[in-house]
């Protein structure tokens, strides 16, 4: 069994390195955003294509991230830094195809909160348009009704009392 220390990093050195990995990753994160709206979500037998699809971009995407962060590493830290990196890089590709099923899984998860929220907001407007339709049928039900009453009150004045009548025209 053999043991190797990595070598110890300044406050400096690690922030580099995380940022580089951060960094890359967000960059390379934004043309996952723009595939999740190009690949909707599937129904049916298209689902296998659908995860095929993110399975070949999830590669595409771990391999970019690796060769990004390993020639940064290169170009900004010192030599064992390099070498620690190439010595992990199977690690490093597990972890460039985890970031991309998060930042994808995170992405259609917003895009599906946005969709259910214009549903909502539709269902919402055609609840409200249906009540003021309910309201208006019911007010053209009730007019009649108070122009017959009205009819019926102006014939008994007519009957009983003309001067009234004459009042109640008015």
């Amino acid at each position: 069994l053999r043991l190797t220390v990595a070598p110890r990093r300044t406050p400096r050195e690690a922030a580099v390195v995380a940022s580089i990995a951060v960094g890359v990753a967000t960059l390379l994160g934004i043309p996952v955003w723009w595939l999740t709206a190009k690949l909707v979500w599937p129904t049916g037998w298209r689902v296998t294509l659908f995860f095929g699809a993110h399975v070949a971009l999830a590669i595409v995407y771990a391999l970019a991230w690796l060769t990004l962060d390993l020639g940064l590493t290169h170009a900004l830290l010192p030599d064992p830094y390099f070498r620690r990196k190439l010595a992990s890089m199977h690690w490093e590709m597990l972890l460039g195809l985890w970031v991309y099923g998060l930042i994808a899984g995170v992405s259609y998860a917003i895009r599906a909160r946005g969709d259910l929220e214009i549903q909502r907001r539709v269902a919402e407007h055609a609840s409200a348009v249906a009540a003021q339709a309910q309201l208006t049928a019911l007010r053209a039900q009730l007019n009649p009704h108070f122009l017959f009453n009205a009819l019926h009150s102006l014939g008994t004045l007519a009957r009983r009392d003309v001067k009234r009548l004459d009042d109640a025209l008015e």
